[in-house]
């Protein structure tokens, strides 16, 4: 039998198999289950429902019409777990990743929605050595999903649940996401159709890794200077982390749109060349990002695929080595401060550059952003060079100045 695309009442099935506990749906109790609760506690049974008490949302948001805006009441909201990026990069392609339903919640009338995790052992797998774990909030939709991603800072209390200690969504506590859908499933419809899903029902489902590109840009500096006086340069230390986009094609856009925000650490500690000014350099390390397709195997025939028209992309952590563009045209920066002597900005905010994450074409024509903080591991330094006549310079941000939040790139110029 030929590969093909699913219906949707098969992608609900499919959607009910995404779980470490089981890949099963219970069966629809019938018409006594006349409230969303209800059903909400048959889709996946083995997750425990959210409790009034214990831990606090890792997510909370709204779901709306992207038409009209309006709340969308009684939509269906699940929180997915993934792997670290490391072990989705040891993932071949064509093999599924192991990702995991971790919470689950209905929106209430004006749409709104939380979602805890209540069972710690869920996501220990997934948390690296920092306590960070990548998720996803996803509302599913006939024929498709929306999702939202983050990576978010826990802490395991097999008592009390999860404590988000930070997210990159916002820095600190609970993740503010946003779904905009069309005819959104509510639980009673994932349930239902899961029973008509034409063999599905007892399949594996999940998202495989459908093809990889271990050598993707990532721009987390960009130095300049207008004056002979002034040499810069910047480090990205082993263990430092940046923050990078990730995409998704899903039923409502054409092509890719961004999703959300993942983090990914480096392995290694890599210096950069010392320039002298006049100059102006844009500095890269390379990330490894996957294409992901949603698909599933029949119980009746597991030498077949029935494949979502579903893709993602995410990032598999750092690649190998980095790159130098000494190039780049100088920016125009007027947020400008007085240096002395030298300056080395390693305690300071990080900043962003909204096309920092180049594909050149070989996923998708999108770029997404990457933020990286100028911190103890990942510094930049200007100073006067051996020599120097000129008393002292200033260096100036393109969006802000230097010491404060997103300065964007740096550049040195004549006091």
């Amino acid at each position: 039998m030929s590969r093909c695309v699913a219906a949707s009442a098969a992608f609900a099935a499919a959607a009910l198999a995404i779980s470490g506990a089981s890949s099963n749906a219970a069966e629809a109790s019938g018409p006594d289950a006349s409230t969303e609760e209800a059903f909400l506690e048959e889709y996946i049974p083995e997750l425990p429902l959210p409790d009034d008490t214990g831990a606090a949302p890792v997510a909370e948001g709204v779901v709306a019409d992207p038409l009209t805006g309006e709340p969308q009441e009684g939509a269906l909201v699940t929180l997915e777990a993934w792997p670290r990026p490391e072990d989705l990069a040891a993932i071949p392609v064509g093999q599924a990743a192991q990702v995991t339903t971790v919470a689950k919640a209905v929106t209430d009338t004006g749409g709104q929605f939380e979602l805890k995790i209540e069972d710690a052992s869920l996501v220990d797998q997934y948390a690296d050595d920092q306590g960070q774990v990548d998720l996803d909030v996803v509302v599913l939709v006939e024929g498709g999903r929306e999702s939202a991603g983050f990576t978010a800072v826990v802490s395991a209390d097999d008592s009390d649940g999860v404590e988000v200690i930070s997210t990159t969504e916002d820095g600190t506590g609970t993740a503010g996401i946003e779904l905009a859908a069309t005819e959104p499933l509510s639980p009673q419809d994932a349930v239902e159709e899961s029973e008509t899903a034409a063999g599905l029902k007892d399949s594996y489902c999940n998202w495989f890794k459908w093809s990889t590109a271990p050598d993707v840009i990532m721009q987390f500096e960009h130095l300049a200077s207008t004056t002979n006086q002034v040499q810069g340069t910047t480090k990205y230390q082993s263990g430092r982390s940046s923050i990078v986009g990730w995409a998704a094609s899903t039923k409502s856009t054409i092509g890719y749109s961004a999703k959300g925000t993942k983090t990914v650490t480096s392995n290694a500690t890599y210096g950069f060349n010392t320039y002298t000014g006049p100059f102006s350099t844009r500095f890269f390390r390379y990330v490894g990002y996957d294409k992901w397709r949603f698909g599933c195997v029949p119980s009746y025939n597991p030498k077949i695929t029935v494949w979502q028209e579903q893709y993602q992309i995410k990032p598999s952590g750092y690649a190998h080595g980095a790159k130098e563009d000494s190039k780049a045209a100088t920016p125009s920066a007027g947020h400008c401060e007085p240096i002395a002597n030298n300056v080395t900005y390693a305690s300071h905010k990080a900043t962003t550059f909204t096309g920092g994450v180049d594909f050149a074409n070989s996923f998708a024509t999108i770029d997404l952003q990457a933020t990286s903080g100028r911190d103890s591991g990942i510094s930049s330094t200007f100073k006067l060079k051996s020599g120097a006549t000129a008393r002292g310079f200033q260096v100036c941000g393109t969006t802000n100045f230097p010491f404060k939040n997103n300065p964007g790139a740096l550049v040195a110029k004549p006091k």
